[in-house]
């Protein structure tokens, strides 16, 4: 029982727990209920359970100032909510409503009524960064998770931004008032943003010379339509006004691409934008154009990059026209923006736009361009740190402006470049004017580097730096500069420092050397000098200037001109300006108004009388020159002014007064004396005054009494006249004029006398010569005749006219019998016959047409002649054709082309010439080198640009003769020879020399405008001899004579080298001489000693023409060449000979010779002089040699020679009285060693003596003494002398007999001298003691071309009285030569017998022989040569 109780007390108390906790929970949600409801609490909750999970999410700070959740109305509010990133804030707003859809207490998070944002305030570029950072590291966490459910989204109904503010630091860069968005929905991560209105205002940043501001653009109205996806997103609408435009943006079909419209609002406000007044004006001129400024193209947006691209045209600015898909815009996701594009600037709607902002100070060259409708293209590429501009100018043809600036800060530009190409017209890139500029700039230096290149060449460079002074009123700039070029070097320095109110400048130059000043001068000069500048003033206009020169020197052909100082002071004051200066050359002082528009006033009254009276501002100078030279030279006048010279000038209210004297003003060649030049210039009228008193060129008189008077004013009228040259023949010239800026009138001459050479041209009757704005038709004007000059052999007439509606047209007429003297001041040495020439001109002056007609009956000039010449010619200066055609010569040539004569001249022509003389092309060949005639035909294009004449075509030739004056040769060329710019060129071209010979021809002559000639020729002629020298005698001759052979001949030069190369096998017909006349005759036989106190003379004087002409000829020698070595040409003492060997022979420039080579004398002779005393004919022996080795003087010789005369030999051996009569004898004579001092020895041999008789002359001749005393009277007398001396002396010891013997030897050698062809001996012996008499005569000579020799000897022998009954023949040789070569003989002979052996067989012996004489080596040679031997 008691269990029980127990139990059943249990399950009561059971139930009552369970009772009591439900209600334990009830009262706990309500308490707990409460206190959720409890703002505070709220906002505890929020900052300890949301904030931080938040921040671990977003990687920020968070904090709430206050949190209010409204359970029931489903509405949650935020106050002071801040987001910050570190100590960087990103997000404040006051207030944040939150307000979604639900019902009871199941709330719709999905779903949310409105969103409200007040005071929000957003620090753009940390928010920008921040977000940047959480988009990189939520697209990294997408990667490495699972895709979330797709199937979440969220709408809003009302979402509403008030007081919404965007910063950069502290300042605002926009401001949305109110915006308010409707119906955003964002479901399975697509989105639709719809934005209803917008207001605000976007304040753009500037930054303007280096300070940073910014310009409200008031957004009045912006709706929108965005819609997208996580990828991407599009702007299906938007509309916006603002204070500055209005404009959409639609979305076209094509994905990505919006269509852009824009209208610029006229009544928009830009004074808020800080800008320069003048840019100001522009933008305000831009914005407020007569048309409306439209703005259109199509924007281009990459969703997943949100990169943004832009093609927009703008339309309704006046200046630069409509430019379709110009303007481009891209921005990245990073948020950094780049614009690029181009737009045409119309410089014509520039310059009226800009005229009224400019107001007195146009730009001229902007004016110049507008005139020309010019326009330029202005391209570019523009980000906030880098921006790069392009602008093609219109100062040439291409030339343009390339600018670009960078910076680390946006819009702060830290360095700029800029190129500007092709500044100014040039012949060719290669002359292009450029320049370039760069720098840098900072707070407290800027610097500005300046490089001007024309071509490749660096014209000038200079580098300036200004340091800014802030704070401070002043500022200063320092420069250098150098300038590079050969025609002006200069370096310097410059300081220039200025307030607002003052400056001061100061410059510092050297010029080095200043070959031009861009003035026309023939003259060859440099200045080098030191110049020092200073000046300074104020804003007032009030200023002062002065300019110091020293250390001058002034160079003209490398030779100084005295010239020490240069001083000049310029001062500007209120109202005038004044100059004085002091130099060597000139000294002077002026004062002048300095009241520009005055000056510009009275000078446009002056030109036209129609414009308002103007007074003449006050002008006062007064100088003189003391050496104007200088003043001439450096600035190029063709005159100069003698010292003393001055000038001088004075104004009052409308009259200028002024005059200058001279005692002598030269001008080239030309010089007047005396001259005066007085001028009064004055509205009213003007007049000039001229007079000279005498005019000379040289020593001959121009005129004299020179005087010139011109009156300006309504009617112009003028007269000069002067006596001519030294006739003193009266001329006078007389015009009258209506002025030239009327717009009708005539220049009419009245009176003309004009001496001219060897004419006097007067004036038929009074004419006009100019007539213009006439109303009569062209015809009309045609008949008003013409001005007519007339002389005895000329006839010129010429009027030009002009009417209303009309070009200029010029016509001149010329009929002349002859030219000669007339023309000898323009073309010299030319005479020209029956001239006719008319010209018609046309147009205006810049581009006139002209038609010329000149017909010719003879030209002749430099021995060159022209007849029946015609030309025609047509066009304008820029083009003109013409025709032309004449006989040259014998010949035809004839052309066609155009021409053109304006800014860059040029003559292209095809040429067609037909039996031409080429004579006259030697004038263009280098001198010496060649020498051409003969005639051509042939076709050739020519091209003349102004500098240079570029030659092309081809040229046919069959009798073309060439002489070489350095071989003496002439040849006869048949040859094409092609023509090109840079040379003549020979191929296969044949070579005939005098006799026929031919050989092939081939070359080529490269030049420079037929100049600087390189020459490069070769002559074949291995098929067969051909002549290659022939050169004659001459007393200064290295060498000389006439060669033939075949080989190889290279010509070759450049510049002053000419080189002559020739591998040459001589051949028939060659005589080669090498001369040693430098050194005397009397010294080759040293065995004789001459005295003479003559000097000796000097070396062979410089021959030929050529500025340095080398010979290198290899000769190759055989026997049948003839060579000689001439120890004296004028008394003929040489060694000739058939010689074989090889010689090389080298001719530098005619002063010096080289020789290397040995020859082998095969047959040949010794001409023998002695100082004209003794003249004897030695034959070389076979085997002789001549050894080269460098030095021709140098030569080994090897050579033995014989002379053969009869004699007796009763003066040798006196003791033997069974001796011959006269026997023949040789001499031999043998030269060993050098060749001017070579080992002499003789040797004397009787052919026809027995042993005996032998031995006994060796006997006595065994003294080398006796040998030598023997020889020599062999040479002088043909006979031997004595040993005794005085029996050797006329009419001696042995009397009577010896000396007729000495007398009948003496005149058998002067009979010999008087016929040079025959050797004659008379021989007369008488014994004393028999009383026996003998009389001998001997006859040697060579006739036919010394083919027949004949040598003989007829005597008697008597005891008595002598009678031609005693006379009988005793030795005889006759010999004929069957061919040239003497290779063949029959010889035919009788002697008598002298010995007793020979007696016992008769008194005498005689024969009939043939001889055969050739030379080979080997037996085939023989038999081969004998087919091609020479006939007899």
């Amino acid at each position: 029982m008691l269990n029980v109780y127990f139990h059943t007390a249990n399950m009561a108390i059971s139930r009552s727990k369970f009772r009591i906790i439900p209600l334990a929970l009830l009262f706990l949600l309500i308490v707990a209920g409460a206190l959720v409801q409890m703002p505070n609490v709220q906002t505890q909750a929020i900052r300890s359970l949301v904030l931080p999970k938040l921040e671990s999410t977003l990687g920020i700070e968070l904090s709430v100032g206050q949190c209010h959740l409204d359970w029931w109305n489903q509405k949650l509010t935020l106050k002071g909510v801040l987001a910050t990133e570190g100590e960087m804030a990103l997000v404040s707003g006051e207030k944040l409503t939150i307000q979604w859809h639900g019902s009871g207490i199941t709330p719709e998070w999905h779903r949310i009524d409105s969103i409200s944002l007040e005071g929000t305030r957003i620090q753009t570029t940390n928010f920008k960064n921040w977000l940047t950072v959480q988009q990189t590291q939520g697209a990294q966490e997408a990667s490495q998770h699972e895709k979330p459910d797709a199937t979440r989204g969220f709408s809003v109904d009302h979402f509403s931004i008030f007081s919404l503010k965007g910063a950069e630091g502290q300042n605002t860069t926009v401001l949305i008032d109110e915006a308010h968005f409707q119906d955003i929905d964002y479901q399975n991560k697509s989105f639709e943003l719809p934005l209803n209105s917008l207001n605000g205002t976007a304040f753009l940043p500037i930054t303007l010379a280096g300070n940073e501001t910014s310009f409200p653009v008031h957004v009045e109205n912006l709706t929108s339509f965005v819609q997208g996806n996580d990828s991407t997103w599009s702007i299906e609408r938007l509309s916006v006004e603002t204070s500055l435009f209005h404009g959409n943006i639609d979305a076209m079909a094509a994905s990505e691409e919006w269509l852009v419209q824009m209208q610029l609002n006229k009544s928009a406000d830009l004074s808020a934008l800080k800008v320069p007044p003048i840019a100001q004006e522009i933008l305000q001129s831009v914005i407020k154009a007569p048309e409306t400024t439209e703005i259109s193209g199509r924007v281009w947006i990459d969703t997943s990059t949100l990169a943004i691209q832009s093609a927009i045209a703008v339309h309704g600015i006046s200046a630069i026209g409509t430019v379709t898909d110009s303007l481009g815009f891209a921005l990245d996701p990073n948020g950094k923006w780049e614009s690029t594009g181009s737009i045409s600037v119309e410089w014509q709607n520039i310059e009226e736009k800009l005229t009224p902002i400019l107001g007195e100070f146009p730009l001229p060259v902007l004016e110049n361009w507008a005139d020309q409708e010019r326009s330029s293209l202005l391209t570019w590429k523009v980000d906030p740190y880098d921006q790069q501009f392009l602008l093609d100018l219109p100062l040439s043809a291409n030339s343009t402006l390339e600018w670009s600036m960078t910076g680390t800060e946006p819009w702060t530009p830290e360095a700029y470049n800029g190129w500007i190409q092709n500044i100014a017209p040039a012949h060719g890139d290669d002359n292009a004017l450029s320049c370039r500029i760069s720098g840098r700039l900072s707070a407290t230096k800027n610097t500005l580097d300046l490089e001007t290149r024309q071509g490749k060449v660096d014209l000038l460079k200079l580098t300036a730096v200004h340091h800014p002074q802030h704070g401070s009123n002043e500022q200063q700039m320092e420069a250098t500069w150098q300038s590079q070029t050969s025609t002006f070097p200069i370096h310097g320095d410059c300081n220039l420092n200025f307030t607002d109110s003052t400056w001061r400048f100061t410059s510092h130059a050297e010029l080095e050397g200043i070959q031009s000043l861009g003035l026309p001068s023939s003259k060859d000069w440099s200045l080098f000098a030191t110049l020092n500048l200073r000046a300074s003033g104020n804003r007032q206009n009030k200023w002062q200037g002065v300019l110091e020169t020293r250390n001058i020197s002034l160079l003209e052909n490398n030779r100084p001109i005295a010239f020490n100082r240069l001083d000049a002071i310029l001062k500007n004051s209120r109202d005038r300006i004044q100059l004085e200066w002091h130099s060597d050359l000139t000294n002077g002082s002026a004062s002048a108004s300095n009241d520009a528009t005055a000056w510009e006033e009275w000078v446009a009254h002056l030109i036209k009388t129609d414009k308002p009276h103007a007074p003449l501002p006050f002008l006062e100078f007064d100088g003189s020159l003391l050496n104007f030279k200088p003043i001439s030279l450096i600035a190029g006048l063709p005159f100069d002014l003698a010292p003393h010279s001055s000038f001088s000038g004075t104004s009052d209210s409308d009259t200028l007064r002024i005059l200058g004297q001279t005692p002598i003003l030269a001008a080239s060649q030309i010089m007047g004396h005396a001259l005066e030049v007085n001028c009064t210039i004055a509205d009213r009228g003007s007049h000039f005054h001229l007079q000279i008193d005498s005019v000379a060129s040289g020593e001959s008189p121009i005129a004299s009494e020179v005087t010139a008077n011109i009156t300006v004013g309504k009617e112009w009228t003028g007269s000069i006249s002067w006596n001519e040259g030294s006739s003193g023949r009266n001329s006078n010239l007389a015009f009258q004029s209506t002025p030239p800026n009327e717009a009708q009138g005539a220049l009419r001459l009245t009176d003309v006398r004009w001496p001219f050479y060897d004419q006097t041209l007067n004036l038929v009757q009074p004419a006009d010569l100019i007539r213009w704005g006439g109303n009569e038709s062209v015809a009309g004007a045609k008949n008003q005749g013409s001005v007519a000059l007339q002389s005895e052999d000329w006839t010129i007439t010429g009027r030009a006219y002009k009417n209303m509606d009309s070009p200029w047209v010029m016509e001149v007429e010329l009929d002349a019998k002859e030219f000669s003297d007339s023309l000898e001041w323009l073309i010299p040495n030319t005479h020209m016959e029956a001239i006719s020439a008319r010209l018609i001109a046309t147009g205006d002056y810049n581009n006139p047409k002209a038609a010329l007609n000149l017909t010719a009956e003879r030209i002749e000039w430099e021995g060159e002649s022209i007849t029946d010449l015609t030309f025609f010619g047509t066009g304008s200066q820029q083009q003109s054709s013409f025709q032309t055609q004449g006989k040259w010569g014998d010949g035809l040539a004839s052309g066609s082309g155009t021409f053109g004569w304006a800014n860059n001249p040029f003559i292209r022509a095809d040429w067609d010439v037909t039996g031409i003389e080429l004579n006259g092309i030697n004038k263009l060949l280098p001198k010496n080198t060649l020498r051409l005639s003969g005639e051509v035909a042939g076709q050739l294009k020519t091209v003349w640009n102004g500098n240079s004449t570029a030659i092309t075509g081809q040229i046919q030739t069959d009798s073309l003769l060439t002489f070489v004056p350095a071989l003496g040769t002439e040849y006869t060329i048949e040859a094409d020879l092609g023509i090109t710019p840079e040379s003549i060129q020979i191929n296969q071209g044949s070579i005939r020399d005098r006799r026929g010979a031919k050989a092939t021809l081939n070359g080529t002559a490269y030049h420079n405008a037929f100049k600087d000639w390189n020459l490069d020729f070769g002559i074949d002629a291995t098929s067969a001899p051909i002549e290659l020298m022939n050169l004659p005698p001459k007393e200064a001759a290295y060498f000389y004579g006439a060669g033939f052979g075949t080989g190889d001949i290279n010509i070759a030069g450049y510049g002053s080298e000419l080189l002559i190369e020739a591998s040459i096998s001589a051949d028939s017909g060659t005589d080669f001489a090498l001369p040693l006349d430098v050194i005397s005759d009397a010294t080759y036989a040293q065995f004789i000693q001459f005295k003479t106190t003559e000097i000796t003379p000097k070396p062979a004087t410089k021959a030929g023409d050529f500025s340095n002409v080398v010979l290198n000829i290899g000769l190759d020698l055989n026997p049948k060449a003839i060579a000689r070595i001439v120890f004296n040409q004028s008394t003929g003492e040489e060694i000739r000979g058939r010689t074989e060997g090889h010689l090389d022979v080298r001719v530098n420039d005619f002063e010096e010779i080289a020789l290397n080579g040995s020859l082998q004398i095969m047959e040949g002779t010794y001409f023998f002089t002695l100082q004209n005393l003794i003249n004897k004919t030695f034959k070389i022996q076979p085997g002789g040699t001549l050894e080269w080795f460098g030095d021709p003087y140098a030569a080994q010789i090897d050579v033995l020679t014989s002379f053969e005369t009869r004699a007796r030999l009763n003066p040798l051996l006196p003791d033997e009285t069974d001796l011959p009569g006269r026997v023949p004898v040789e001499l031999l004579l043998s030269l060993n060693g050098g060749l001017f001092q070579p080992e002499i020895g003789f040797n004397i041999r009787v052919p026809e003596a027995d042993s005996r008789l032998e031995a006994l002359i060796q006997g006595a001749l065994l003294n080398e003494e006796e040998m030598q005393r023997q020889a020599l009277s062999l040479l002088v007398v043909n006979q031997f002398i004595s040993q005794d001396p005085l029996a050797s002396a006329l009419g001696g010891f042995q009397g009577t007999g010896q000396s007729s013997a000495f007398i009948a030897n003496q005149l058998g050698h002067w009979i010999s001298q008087i016929a040079p062809g025959m050797d004659l001996g008379l021989d007369y012996s008488n014994d004393n003691l028999s009383g026996e008499q003998e009389l001998a005569l001997a006859l040697s000579t060579q006739m036919f071309n010394e083919r027949l020799q004949l040598e003989g000897a007829f005597g008697a022998q008597s005891s008595g009285q002598m009678s031609t009954d005693d006379i009988q023949i005793q030795d005889v040789t006759i010999s004929y030569d069957l061919d040239s070569k003497g290779q063949y003989q029959v010889t035919g002979q009788s002697k008598s017998n002298q010995s007793m052996m020979n007696a016992l067989d008769g008194s005498s012996t005689q024969g009939v022989g043939i001889r055969i004489r050739h030379e080979f080596n080997h037996w085939g040679d023989w038999k081969t040569e004998s087919f091609s031997r020479d006939q007899p």
